[in-house]
């Protein structure tokens, strides 16, 4: 092989930004390509950018020379393409010849083929994410072999679709699944002519989900996939995954397919299998994906899937863990999981999951890469084909975790830490060891707390290190480039210290507070949004459509309390804020509830109009009991909203207090879940609602009392496995003066 060798002087540009003037050989090389024009166009120009950049000048093959040697790249269909075990071959002889049968294949195999010869990578979205070429970069002279990512992934991280595009994602086999029964069967187009068709909720047809037990919505659903197909014949798989949330029908036909408490999987698995089936006598290589979420997450108990129905089961942050590894024996969230998802792929051919490594609700520090690293081997292992990856972008708080699980996802095996460290190194080479231990710090906490406890992570006095280790990375006389990367880290601690003042101040009481917080939150992502070339700590849209709504909420509870009380918004009333911070507290009890009737629809953490504990007598309503000396003190916050325990206990808290004259006010209380007051041994309030039927944050209960000694006790849903439960209580007089209880 025989290289044109001519000295130019380049411009190189490290990965921290600065520029440093390089002699080196200039060599020439032809990029030409068999069935793929067109087809892989953006590692086509980092191919070209890359060599460039080592050095290489590219010429047409049409005017080179038969010494320059050619870099070929081939899509030429070998098998099925649809199937996952495709190999992408690199071969040496008068040239370089990058051949696969996909053009997910050739597109990973451009990429391999570059981080491996020449050390081009792409760390984060953007150029201030790239790094390469090696100074000793060449054309290799020995013949290379690369295999495609055993997972097929689809990631969807937000808008950054070049970087994916660089990670390698897999799309021969797209597997995208939504909520679509609604498009289906449209609520406007039909709703008001066939209220049959749609779910029976209380013994009224509501526009929720529809009716899987009524044939005219069978054929509906036949009939859009037959079409659905025949405008997209080069797609594989379409998504049949009913609408979010709960609201299923309650029909008998369809009650009646349901085999085990809190599951209705059996019931939708007939339904998709009769879907597929028809499909299939037209398509029979079409296949239907669906998430397995919420109450269909189990596995069914009798019906087996159609070979061709895919579900997608749904790693949820609220219902398993992601502090811990699905294969993690001391995490009862995840040992749940894993059963889950071992039985679906003992009677599923085709299993993906659905995971969430950037959580949609909380943006604030997520640093899971320690269990991701575990959690790719162990889907391999058990034969997942592919992982599905819901996140905003969110790349401040959690950057070096959506770079490490694409690189899990393309087949990486190593540690967790040494991802850490080269994504460190190659982005942040001066403050490299600063910003090393502040992601170590996190990742370590994180996998040693109690399941789904980011608040036992985020302490003060970790919060306080954190902050000192990015304070240091000011002292060095970084390039603009690793400045601003610094900036996008210390982006994702500010957003996380202001979301726990958020929830501080909630859980203070001070609805104003959290109020101007929420407010404060969005000017600072409108000052991330602006003028940056760093990726976005936030996905702005979501984050603010989320906060928005938050802060419509606590507006409202504001303006509420002033209402109620005829106090002025200019007035405020921080000062006026007391919740009762010492408490005596019980045992927990065991959540004791009647079951309903037959078998319950929904899991027991939802099942509607249950019996709960809260209609229960304790001991501790009855007689004296042991009392254990409580307090919360005032920076305690609680994420339980957004890594939710189910509640499967009831506590009880008692106050004594004193009045030195009668009182006419308000008790004010906010608890996650179902709570009871009990006023000097009187029930005066109940409230069953759990954390997704919250329309307001604190309820008011208004109270005469006399004066003199008095006993309130709040009585709380619970969980076994908080320390403190989540809840504020105060007393206000008829001026909305919050009593100095404690």
């Amino acid at each position: 092989m025989t290289f044109i060798l001519v000295l130019l002087i380049a411009d190189m540009t490290n990965a921290s930004g600065s520029k440093t003037s390089i002699v080196k050989p200039q060599k020439e090389v032809c990029i030409s390509n068999t069935g793929c024009e067109g087809k892989i166009p953006q590692a086509q120009s980092d191919l070209r950018a890359c060599l460039e950049k080592a050095g290489y000048k590219i010429i047409p093959c049409e005017n080179s020379a038969n010494s320059v040697p050619k870099i070929e790249l081939t899509l030429k269909p070998v098998r099925d393409t649809l199937s996952p075990a495709e190999i992408s071959i690199i071969t040496a002889h008068d040239g370089i010849n990058i051949v696969s049968n996909s053009e997910s294949g050739l597109n990973s195999a451009v990429y391999a083929y570059l981080n491996t010869n020449f050390g081009c990578q792409w760390i984060i979205p953007g150029e201030l994410g790239s790094a390469g070429p090696k100074k000793d970069a060449h054309l290799p002279a020995k013949e290379q072999k690369y295999e495609l990512p055993y997972l097929i992934a689809v990631q969807q991280w937000g808008q950054s679709e070049q970087w994916h595009t660089r990670m390698g994602k897999i799309t021969d086999r797209k597997i995208e699944v939504f909520h679509v029964w609604h498009k289906i069967v449209s609520p406007d187009k039909y709703f008001s002519a066939h209220p049959d068709f749609f779910a029976l909720i209380k013994s009224e047809r509501k526009p929720y989900q529809v009716c899987t037990s009524n044939k005219h919505v069978k054929d509906i659903f036949i009939r859009y996939y037959l079409d659905y197909f025949e405008k997209n014949p080069g797609l594989c798989a379409a998504s049949i995954s009913p609408e979010d949330r709960f609201n299923f029908c309650e029909c008998s036909l369809c009650r009646a397919l349901d085999k085990t408490n809190g599951s209705i999987t059996d019931r939708l698995v007939i339904f998709f299998n009769e879907i597929i089936r028809e499909v299939n006598k037209k398509y029979p290589d079409k296949k239907l994906a669906f998430y397995a979420y919420l109450n269909y997450t189990d596995p069914p108990v009798e019906i087996v899937p159609d070979k061709n129905l895919i579900p997608v089961v749904c790693h949820t942050p609220w219902e398993f863990c992601h502090n811990h590894a699905i294969t993690d024996t001391g995490c009862t969230a995840n040992r749940r999981f894993k059963d889950i998802l071992r039985r679906w792929a003992q009677i599923s051919p085709e299993v993906y999951v659905r995971e969430y490594y950037g959580h949609f609700l909380w943006y604030g520090l997520w640093p899971i890469l320690h269990s991701i690293e575990e959690d790719s081997r162990y889907f391999r292992r058990i034969g997942i084909k592919g992982v599905i990856s819901e996140s905003h972008e969110h790349w401040g708080p959690a950057g070096w975790v959506l770079y490490g699980a694409g690189r899990y996802l393309a087949g990486e095996d190593k540690p967790y830490e040494e991802l850490i460290a080269h994504y460190c190194d190659t982005l942040y080479p001066q403050a490299l060891k600063e910003i090393s231990e502040y992601i170590l710090i996190l990742e370590r906490n994180t996998r040693n707390v109690a399941c789904r406890r980011m608040d036992l992570v985020l302490y003060p006095e970790n919060m306080e290190k954190l902050y000192t280790l990015l304070d240091k990375c000011d002292v060095y006389k970084t390039a603009p480039a690793e400045k601003e990367l610094i900036g996008l880290v210390k982006g994702g601690l500010q957003v996380t210290d202001m979301l726990i003042k958020i929830k501080q101040r909630i859980s203070a009481g001070d609805l104003a507070g959290a109020y101007d917080s929420v407010v404060e939150i969005l000017d600072l992502a409108d000052k991330f949004r602006s003028g940056n070339s760093a990726p976005p700590v936030v996905k702005y849209s979501l984050f603010t459509e989320v906060m928005a709504m938050f802060r419509d909420k606590y507006e409202k509870e504001r303006d509420y309390f002033y209402d109620k009380f005829n106090v002025s918004v200019n007035e405020h009333f921080r000062g006026r804020l007391n919740p009762i911070k010492h408490w005596l507290a019980t045992d927990r009890y065991a959540d004791i509830y009647q079951r309903p009737q037959g078998i319950a629809m929904y899991p027991d953490f939802y099942e509607r109009g249950r019996s709960m504990g809260l209609d229960f007598e304790y001991p501790a309503e009855k007689t004296e009991v042991r009392w254990e000396k409580v307090r919360y003190g005032d920076g305690f916050f609680s994420l339980s909203e957004y890594f939710p325990y189910r509640c499967d206990s009831i506590r009880y808290y008692k106050k004594v207090f004193t009045l030195n004259t009668k009182l006419k006010g308000s008790i004010f209380v906010r608890a996650i879940d179902g709570y009871k007051i009990i006023l000097d041994g009187k029930p005066v309030a109940i409230s069953k609602e759990r954390r997704f039927d919250k329309k307001r944050s604190f309820d008011f209960v208004d109270i005469e009392l006399s004066e003199g000694e008095h006993t309130l006790i709040l009585k709380v849903e619970s969980s076994s496995a908080m320390e403190l439960d989540d809840f504020t209580v105060m007393i206000f007089d008829n001026t909305g003066r919050a009593l100095p209880l404690d």
